[in-house]
């Protein structure tokens, strides 16, 4: 389902969408399926956008938590907290940098990789010496080493555990890790000096993303089999479906670009076999019939109130 520019700027959400579900058939009535997705406008008013097929580009544990309704929270298996990825302080820069050859992406290691693997994964704290990873985004492979502009933009990452639902970090052991983090650049020769930053942490991770605790690649990648125990695009809610960094094939732009194209196979290869089992009605009567149900459905909803999310 796509919205035009226009309609999607008039339509401002004050809550996170919810997917909608409704019987599939008569002969059918204990199973569901995805109508739509329904809004809360600032206004008040409440709307149903109703849909064949609704994609949720969010993490799958967000979407268990039931933020995004009741019904679609059974759709999927939440990632068990003792599964999670990491989570991360990030920090966006706008600042000058000197003193080492940064290209587009730079990583400097801790000291002692294995005290901070401990430190995240067993003593859920974070790490004193931080393996720190620097974006420098306004940098390419063509740049002239030694002429580097005087202020420029940066992405900083600390991996941190995701235990922001339990365990919170505290702002002192936020302040700290920044701490720790500048001295490693400066340990390894850079100079970062900030004019600007916009700092993130595990807790406004998990805001952003409920029932997370902070983890941004979705479940932990342990183990050579690992991406393939991550959820495939189809949910146990028909017409509902998954993409992004927590669904197969794994975290990162390329795979999650990866996955929405294996998410719009499995829409198009569904809607195929739907149409394919559909009565052999005349074009004009399928519409008419499933714009009324549709129509039924979104109906249903506004009327019972099942559509707010809970977040």
């Amino acid at each position: 389902m796509r919205a035009s520019a226009s309609s999607a700027a008039a339509c401002r959400v004050s809550r996170p969408p919810s997917p909608i579900s409704r019987p599939r058939s008569a002969s059918r009535s204990t199973s569901a399926r995805a109508a739509g997705v329904a809004v809360e406008h600032a206004t008040g008013e409440r709307e149903l956008l109703a849909a064949r097929a609704v994609i949720v580009n969010a993490d799958v544990s967000t979407l268990a938590s039931g933020a995004l309704g009741e019904a679609a929270s059974r759709a999927v298996k939440a990632v068990p907290a003792k599964k999670r990825s990491l989570s991360a302080l990030t920090w966006a820069i706008a600042g000058r940098a000197r003193g080492f050859p940064l290209v587009h992406h730079t990583v400097f290691f801790s000291r002692d990789y294995d005290r901070e693997t401990r430190q995240l994964w067993e003593e859920r704290t974070l790490p004193d010496d931080p393996t720190v990873y620097v974006c420098a985004a306004d940098r390419s492979a063509a740049d002239v080493p030694g002429q580097e502009p005087d202020e420029e933009r940066f992405f900083v990452i600390v991996n941190a555990p995701a235990d922001a639902d339990r365990a919170p970090l505290a702002p002192d052991a936020v302040e700290r890790c920044e701490q720790a983090m500048l001295a490693r650049l400066a340990a390894c020769g850079l100079e970062l000096t900030p004019r600007a930053i916009v700092r993130m942490t595990p807790s406004l991770y998990e805001r952003l993303a409920p029932g997370t605790g902070g983890a941004i690649y979705g479940e932990a990648a342990h183990g050579a089999t690992a991406p393939l125990a991550r959820p495939a695009s189809r949910t146990q809610l028909a017409g509902l479906y998954v993409a992004g960094g927590s669904v197969h094939p794994g975290p990162g732009v390329p795979m999650a670009a990866l996955s929405g194209r294996l998410c719009a196979a499995a829409v198009r290869a569904d809607s195929a076999a739907v149409a394919k089992r559909a009565v052999a009605l005349p074009r004009w009567q399928r519409q008419e019939r499933s714009e009324q149900a549709l129509g039924e459905a979104a109906e249903r909803a506004l009327a019972t109130g099942n559509h707010r999310g809970e977040a």
